[in-house]
């Protein structure tokens, strides 16, 4: 039974970032491209300018930062 409790809780708690992930008016963190990076052969691996998303904190974690790298 607590199985099916715990899955009911993860298909609402999908459903409700769904919803705000596809609401209008959430502005998305804008995107820098870094083109000078171009010039001295710093690329991604598909040959795209490197690129950074910034976002100031805000509260407690005004200071702080979260480093999310993808390759």
């Amino acid at each position: 039974m607590e199985e099916k409790v715990g899955m009911a809780k993860l298909w609402a708690l999908s459903i409700v970032v769904l919803v705000l992930a596809a609401a209008p008016g959430v502005p998305a963190v804008p995107i820098t491209l870094i083109t000078s990076a171009v010039d001295k052969g710093a690329v991604c691996m598909d040959g795209t300018p490197p690129a950074y998303h910034m976002d100031p904190g805000s509260g407690a974690g005004k200071k702080s930062w979260i480093v999310n790298l993808e390759q």
